[in-house]
């Protein structure tokens, strides 16, 4: 995954030529995302406020899911040492038992912004 950082001065982002940019170049269907991690702060003042909203919702889905996931650890009761763990694909409710200490994996690189992020694909 890449990290973009957006310069505020490029413009308005829902532009056609923007789109036209991030659509020219079109993978094939059986390809992998090249994912990108866009800098939210360098979104313009329309999509920063959508991207605001979003980032609101899934707040409030996160603390759902977490009670819901308590609750079905609860229920369970998997045993000393175990948990419930979770998986949400494609609209479809899975779960595994996994030992309770089993460390969660998490990557991260640094963002960019979305107007460099466009250049490059230029």
């Amino acid at each position: 995954m890449t990290t973009i950082t957006l310069a505020k001065s490029a413009g308005n982002f829902a532009s056609g030529r923007v789109l036209k940019n991030l659509t020219e170049d079109r993978p094939s269907a059986d390809a992998k995302p090249d994912w990108t991690e866009l800098d939210p702060t360098t979104l313009n003042g329309a999509l920063r406020l959508k991207y605001e909203k979003l980032l609101e919702a899934r707040k409030a889905a996160a603390i759902a899911k977490a009670a819901f996931e308590d609750a079905m650890n609860e229920a369970a009761a998997p045993g000393q040492g175990l948990r419930l763990v979770f998986g949400y694909n494609f609209g479809k409710l899975s779960i595994a038992v996994v030992p309770a200490d089993r460390p969660k994996a998490r990557t991260t690189k640094a963002a960019v912004s979305f107007a460099d992020y466009v250049q490059r694909r230029a």
